[in-house]
């Protein structure tokens, strides 16, 4: 069995969002006196779709005691609804297939900022019918032709 009791120094290899979540998961559960160190290269570049597509961005933000709008502003952070797949079966120009992350069964669509909520509005810009996101909304027949 992994003695970690007498553990000093933590080291994860790699940055970006896998990176630096895991750091701070580390930084939870083991003492103050345990360093932790993120090693990350000035020569590899990001990709830049880490956080947007963790699904579970803001239960992550809120376990670390991070809040959604410091993040928002610190990082020039950009929520991404969902991905849209071009292309999906045969390349035709309507042929796309949108993987939405909103899950209305969760309560990440309640989360409010200064009396509005930045999900639900960003479903709005994005021409998404609300029943995408929010359960028991149903959209008029012609918001789906």
């Amino acid at each position: 069995m992994l003695n970690v009791r007498n553990i000093r120094r933590l080291v994860v290899v790699g940055g970006g969002t896998a990176g630096w979540f895991a750091a701070l998961t580390l930084r939870r559960l083991f003492e103050k006196k345990v360093e932790i160190r993120v090693i990350e290269s000035p020569d590899i570049g990001i990709v830049g779709v880490g956080e947007g597509g963790l699904i579970n961005l803001i239960d992550a933000l809120s376990r670390n005691n991070i809040a959604v709008s410091d993040f928002m502003i610190e990082t020039g952070a950009a929520f991404k609804m969902g991905f849209c797949y071009g292309g999906w079966r045969g390349g035709g120009e309507q042929d796309k297939f949108d993987y939405l992350f909103a899950n209305p069964k969760v309560e990440e669509l309640a989360w409010s900022e200064f009396g509005g909520y930045p999900l639900i509005s960003a479903l709005i810009h994005q021409n998404y019918g609300l029943d995408k996101g929010v359960l028991g909304f149903v959209g008029r027949k012609k918001d789906y032709d």
